[in-house]
């Protein structure tokens, strides 16, 4: 089984590739969806329960396709964020042992080197380094979606590099109140 720890705000191509590929290698995927703790700002502005339908719309299989929600851990070390996440997973999902962990970029997967689940199995890294693709990053895809949704561009730029599912779940659930924000 797989584990992957992401924002998602919004889920983009990149995430998307992340998911199937952790897919074709277990039959359990586990997406932990972070930053839970905020919501409606310029950097998070979907709440955890339209990021969880962003991925039910692209993988709706809840069997293989397993959500849990996690906070941010200020200050905390690799060792203490590797068990926090773990020990979610246990008690979001009713697993602990996961044997891979994928991850968008090597500063991603650089926080689970050298872990170990809740059993004592090492934990392989995976990274599927997303800076080698033409993928716009999540970033890049929240300005231009506000920029085109507040009227002050016209560029549909951003619609390439969203699950064709969720395009217009993404446009509808965008905060109205973050239109305006400078």
């Amino acid at each position: 089984m797989s584990i992957a720890i992401v924002r998602m705000n919004p889920m983009h191509m990149g995430h998307k590739y992340l998911i199937e590929e952790m897919g074709k290698v277990s039959n359990t995927v586990y997406i932990g969806l972070g930053t839970c703790q905020e919501e409606r700002t310029l950097k998070n502005p979907y709440t955890p329960k339209e990021r969880e339908t962003m991925i039910r719309n692209v993988f709706p299989d809840k069997n293989k396709y397993k959500i849990f929600f996690l906070d941010d851990l200020p200050n905390c070390s690799k060792k203490e964020w590797q068990e926090y996440c773990l020990i979610e997973l246990e008690k979001q999902c009713g697993e602990s042992n996961p044997n891979r962990y994928f991850g968008g970029c090597e500063a991603d997967v650089d926080w689970w080197e050298d872990s170990i689940n809740l059993s004592g199995d090492k934990i392989e890294t995976v990274s599927l380094c997303r800076y080698d693709t033409d993928y716009m990053s999540a970033t890049e895809i929240r300005k231009s979606l506000r920029l085109y949704l507040s009227g002050e561009n016209n560029s549909t730029d951003w619609i390439s590099h969203i699950p064709k599912e969720n395009i217009d779940f993404v446009k509808e659930k965008y905060p109205k109140e973050l239109l305006t924000v400078k």
